[in-house]
């Protein structure tokens, strides 16, 4: 595949590209849907491998020798559809590379889970600054529909924040995070992009966007309109009209958790 490409396709594509097969396999090697332990692309091609097209729905279906009809991707269904964001999408474009890891297929593979465990660890932490001022005032709560950009609501001396949680291992790619309208009719709304150790999960440096305690988020209304990151069947990556594209540069850096909890509270 990445003789084929060669010339047509940006080396760091290409590379993208082998990353996603060989995340692929070791996905479906862990699921148990091939027998053969060594988690290995056979070069020989083999006839009742090749993928068939079913004829018989009006959604395209795959078949794999060994596995069950699979229904392949249909562009007709989107995020922007329930206007929600999918997560990480540009995380694994920007840092995935052609080599590889262990440490790699683990993040791609169980990437929800990993997403839900920093938010609980971030919750952790915010409670236990809270128990060290002797306040223990701290409310968490969350939305039931995640559709209008944040995904925590902290209530903490008067000040409610709604927070949109992102999060990237240290040293990774990423330039900018898309950032819902909706975010920014709400009060204190803001952004905590959170970096992370990828073999410990330890987290900061935190990226913030947002406002003092108390007033809401700055205009998103200049910034460039978010586009998906996939293209669709006539090959064009489509606007996404309820997102702005918000670089790293014009976040806060801040180094701990204790800065951060001032910074959101006050």
């Amino acid at each position: 595949m990445a003789h084929a490409l060669q010339g047509v396709r940006r080396p760091r594509t290409i590379g993208n590209y082998v990353s996603a097969m060989r995340q692929y396999v070791a996905m479906v090697h862990e699921l148990g849907f091939v027998s053969n332990a060594n988690p290995s692309i056979d070069p020989e091609p083999v006839a009742d491998r090749t993928p068939q097209l079913c004829q018989h729905d009006t959604h395209p279906q795959v078949a794999f020798d060994g596995v069950d009809w699979l229904e392949a991707p249909r562009d007709d269904l989107t995020c922007e559809d329930t206007d929600c964001e999918a997560f990480d999408d540009e995380e694994f474009e920007d840092e995935h590379s052609i080599e590889g890891s262990n440490s790699d297929d683990k993040h791609f593979l169980h990437s929800s889970f990993r997403e839900k465990l920093l938010e609980h660890l971030f919750v952790a932490e915010l409670l236990k600054r809270s128990w060290l001022e002797h306040s223990c005032e701290l409310e968490i709560a969350k939305p039931e529909v995640d559709s209008k950009g944040y995904d925590l609501i902290a209530e903490n001396k008067g000040i409610v924040r709604h927070i949109q949680l992102k999060s990237t291992k240290r040293g990774g790619n990423a330039a900018a995070q898309n950032i819902h309208m909706a975010l920014g009719k709400k009060p204190s709304g803001c952004v905590v992009w959170i970096e992370f150790d990828e073999n410990t999960l330890e987290m900061g440096p935190y990226r913030f966007f947002g406002a003092n305690a108390g007033d809401k988020l700055p205009s998103l209304e200049d910034y460039p309109i978010a586009k998906h990151t996939k293209a669709n069947a006539e090959g064009k990556k489509t606007l996404r009209p309820q997102l702005r594209r918000v670089s790293k540069s014009q976040f806060q850096l801040i180094e701990t958790t204790d800065e951060l909890y001032q910074v959101l509270f006050g």
